[in-house]
């Protein structure tokens, strides 16, 4: 079998294949049954600092052949429940977690709970297309500044990788990339949902 290794700031991987932040990266058991697979690392769902509902489905819907569109709202259990989860559990893969919130403090202290609580690397979520028009959540991806502020509070409070995950919803995506790098991420994550 062909060697699929790959190291990447932070973290060695037995392949490149990880879980996305998504649905299946909310619960112990759900990380669990995706960590017994062939996958290099897993992803969490994007975790805030409080509980936050799925939105009222229909979730996801086929909008033409090969084409689902998808609004979950950014369900998540919230900081203290994700962080006592993560205490109580061992993952057989690294795990990454995706972290949001409203400002760029916030953030940080996440970041300081999830890395206490095992996290190998974060993923800062700059990019939910879900939010609503004119939130903070949307715009921080969109502009240079406020991702450099938001990786450079998280990076002075943590010692582990963190990764930016960016939007697609900009005209040239490596001036959000570019910012997240000269502000310290150790990497990015291409792309939030289209």
């Amino acid at each position: 079998m062909a060697e699929l290794g790959v190291e990447v700031p932070g973290l060695a991987l037995a392949n490149p294949l990880m879980l996305a932040s998504g649905v299946q990266g909310g619960t112990a058991a759900a990380l669990h049954r995706v960590a017994a697979s062939k996958c290099g690392g897993l992803v969490s769902k994007s975790i805030g600092p409080d509980a936050r509902e799925i939105y009222p489905g229909p979730v996801c819907v086929e909008a033409t052949d090969s084409v689902v569109l998808n609004a979950m709202g950014l369900p998540n259990p919230g900081v203290e429940s994700f962080t006592e989860m993560m205490s109580q559990n061992e993952f057989s893969k690294p795990m990454l977690v995706s972290i949001f919130g409203p400002d760029s403090e916030t953030v940080a202290d996440i970041a300081k709970k999830m890395e206490a609580a095992g996290a190998t690397a974060l993923e800062l979520n700059l990019s939910c297309p879900h939010s609503k028009p004119g939130s903070r959540a949307l715009i921080v991806g969109q502009q240079p500044e406020l991702i450099k502020e938001y990786i450079s509070a998280v990076k002075q409070a943590v010692g582990i990788p963190v990764y930016a995950k960016l939007t697609p919803n900009t005209a040239q995506v490596s001036l959000e990339a570019g910012a997240a790098l000269e502000a310290g991420a150790d990497g990015v994550s291409l792309i939030n949902t289209v």
